[in-house]
């Protein structure tokens, strides 16, 4: 008996899909459907999401931790399960990919970047743990307050909302 997911055979599973009971990864579950069950259930091609966690995956890289590690798995299933059901969400994801990279950019500029990806890690982990307990609102709250005071201090030159959703951005 295998202890990956039955999709990608890649990483540990950590879900079962809610209609046959395949064994999934964070990665190549969608709504608590594997990709078959998912296209059955709503009629369309299942895409896997994909993207850089630019933030996350520096802190990561500083912790010495791989891309499939549990925090990054449960930020992935965060974004693509939670975040970008919403209009908000939505928001708050196009934001983090445009201003991310540049604040990365900006931390690995400093002396003291392994110490700043520290700091940022240990935020991460209290969002994965809000995540785990199914706390999705306050794990949203306290990712945005994160990015916003990054964007705060790193990019001095960019606004610093994410907006609100009655005037969404074109």
């Amino acid at each position: 008996m295998s202890q990956k997911c039955e999709m990608c055979d890649k990483r540990p599973y950590s879900f079962r899909c809610r209609m046959c009971a395949r064994r999934l990864c964070v990665q190549c579950i969608r709504d608590g459907l594997c990709p078959p069950c998912w296209e059955k259930s709503t009629g369309k091609k299942y895409h896997k999401p994909s993207g850089p966690c630019f933030i996350t995956d520096a802190c990561i890289e500083a912790a010495g931790l791989p891309d499939d590690c549990i925090e990054l798995q449960m930020l992935r299933y965060f974004r693509d399960n939670y975040l970008q059901k919403s209009i908000k969400g939505r928001r708050m994801v196009r934001e983090y990919y445009r201003v991310a990279p540049t604040i990365i950019e900006e931390i690995r500029k400093k002396a003291n970047s392994s110490e700043i990806f520290s700091e940022i890690f240990e935020e991460i982990k209290k969002i994965v743990s809000q995540i785990k307990f199914g706390d999705y609102e306050k794990a949203y709250m306290s990712f945005e307050t994160m990015v916003l005071q990054l964007k705060r201090r790193y990019l001095h030159t960019l606004p610093i909302s994410f907006g609100d959703e009655s005037n969404p951005s074109p």
